[in-house]
């Protein structure tokens, strides 16, 4: 008993909040290594919320071979599971997802199965929060199957990645209450933007967070109406929009109008410029939007011109490169701006007059790579002579 009241952590067993917070300190390493220590430690770990969070059991084809036994005589109440086969798949699959039922995660990946197993394992795992779904073969597909799952009452993230898009419809349709949605590489030449269109109609959930790449990889145009569609059905709710696609102008306008947009992505601008005059297109202004990421801009500064913009609040924006024009827009557009992230500064000596104007006197931080010349030539000022700007290059 003396030993017990000794122990610090014993006077938290009755607060599992304090004991959760201090566990969030640790690494998963530690975590693990706390649980060995007594009874009172395991149960108190192992059914924290931050262990239930964080340590996921990883089922691989070397467990299930070798060391089945172990994982089905263990009494630790995983949440957390990824089950990664290698484009194979085993019976003893249905005793793992029956014995850890009341999991919240789960990551399937790298399957081979057919559309009856796959409907066995989503259907034994009701209280699921958050589902990811990544390269999964199907030895048949029958729409039947997937079509009498049981609905995801409680599913709020779900991620698919590379899968049939066949299977997107049936898939969606069961999340009434999903808040993320990614949905990635999938074939280029799929009716992805009709599907869209399905579900803006057929589901009833709105979404905080949605991302989508490789969709019509090869098809610039602007008439995305699935995406659109899918887009105004949470107009007021999204919060994070990340695209890895050209998604159309109009699309494009519709963004910039949301009320709770706070983070954007924008990606493949470079064939954006291909049918579209940028210098007469004007976007709404958004104030709520903070985190601005723009990849693949092309040489038309006209985009990024009338991105910047429209973005007067943000405060980082992360580019591939970043040039003496693109910052003078910055400087003039984007007051409230605290961090810049860019792979490439095309900026020389003959542009630090900028700098030197201190526009840039919110940054507090500035991740670039700026050439060696310029670096060299600000270095032969004195340091009371430069600008915040260039005290954070030399600083990166």
């Amino acid at each position: 008993m003396d030993s017990l009241i000794k122990d610090p952590l014993v006077y938290f067993s009755n607060t599992p909040h304090i004991f959760d917070i201090i566990l969030s300190h640790l690494s998963v390493q530690d975590m693990l290594r706390l649980c060995s220590i007594n009874s009172f430690y395991y149960k108190s770990t192992t059914e924290s919320l931050t262990f239930l969070k964080r340590v996921k059991l990883k089922v691989t084809n070397s467990l299930l071979e070798v060391n089945f036994d172990i994982i089905e005589k263990s009494d630790r109440k995983y949440r957390n599971i990824e089950l990664n086969l290698n484009h194979r798949f085993y019976q003893k699959i249905f005793i793992v997802v029956s014995k850890y039922c009341e999991i919240r995660c789960l990551e399937l990946k790298n399957c081979l199965l057919t559309t009856g197993e796959f409907k066995i394992i989503l259907d034994t795992l009701k209280h699921l929060e958050e589902l990811k779904l990544d390269d999964l073969i199907f030895e048949a597909i029958n729409l039947n199957e997937i079509d009498d799952l049981a609905e995801f009452k409680k599913l709020k993230s779900l991620q698919v990645k590379a899968i049939p898009v066949i299977l997107i419809h049936p898939l969606l349709v069961k999340c009434s209450k999903l808040k993320t949605l990614s949905v990635m590489q999938l074939s280029r030449k799929a009716p992805v933007d009709e599907a869209l269109n399905l579900l803006s109609k057929d589901t009833s959930f709105v979404l905080e967070q949605f991302e989508i790449s490789d969709f019509g990889y090869y098809n610039f145009d602007q008439n995305k109406f699935g995406l659109l569609s899918f887009l105004q059905k949470s107009f007021d709710t999204l919060k994070i929009l990340e695209f890895d696609v050209w998604i159309g102008l109009t699309a494009l306008k519709l963004v910039f109008q949301m009320p709770h947009l706070e983070k954007l992505r924008l990606y493949e601008l470079s064939h954006a410029d291909k049918e579209i005059d940028w210098k007469n297109v004007s976007l709404p202004r958004n104030n709520r939007i903070k985190y601005l990421i723009l990849q693949d801009t092309s040489c038309n500064k006209n985009i990024s011109t009338t991105l910047f913009k429209s973005v007067p609040n943000v405060l980082a924006i992360e580019t591939y490169a970043l040039c003496y024009e693109d910052l003078q827009e910055i400087s003039k557009n984007c007051s409230e701006l605290t961090e810049i992230n860019t792979y490439f500064l095309d900026i020389n000596e003959t542009h630090s007059t900028m700098f030197r104007e201190n526009l840039f006197k919110n940054l507090k931080k500035c991740n670039v790579a700026a050439n060696e010349d310029l670096k060299q030539q600000i270095l032969k000022r004195n340091e009371h002579e430069l600008s915040h700007f260039e005290k954070l290059l030399l600083v990166n």
